[in-house]
């Protein structure tokens, strides 16, 4: 009978050693974690123009954020307070799609229950 093949030994392990910093961060931990700005912004001279986007097969504009998101409020069972959290929340400027407005108070509804508290738990996160 052939002889049966003999599974090489297995080598032991050693756990590798700790690593320990050699230098400190030069920043603060809350510096290191302060969001980043302007990411999405065009560049400048590109045109601006946006098309529409396509929702359930039909074309969707570009809405003014803050006035469409003002006239969702009591949708959401909202007051005209949370605005003041929304436009710092978001940068209503800019301009989106309604569906995408929709998008972004469901979220907080979800979430955080309320425009206020999410930027509550921003303010002690840097995130929400």
């Amino acid at each position: 009978a052939p002889a049966s093949p003999t599974a090489a030994p297995v080598p032991a392990t050693t756990p590798a050693p700790a690593l320990t910093p050699t230098q400190a961060p030069s920043q603060s931990p809350s510096t290191l974690l302060t969001p980043i700005t302007g990411l999405l912004d065009p560049l400048p001279g590109a045109a601006t123009a946006t098309a529409p986007a396509a929702v359930d097969g039909a074309a969707e504009d570009v809405v003014d954020t803050s006035t469409y998101a003002s006239s969702r409020l009591a949708s959401y069972g909202w007051g005209t307070e949370e605005m003041a959290a929304l436009n710092t929340l978001w940068d209503t400027s800019a301009g989106w799609r309604g569906s995408q407005v929709d998008r972004g108070m469901s979220y907080i509804k979800q979430r955080y229950g309320s425009p206020r508290k999410a930027l509550e738990f921003r303010a002690a996160n840097n995130w929400y």
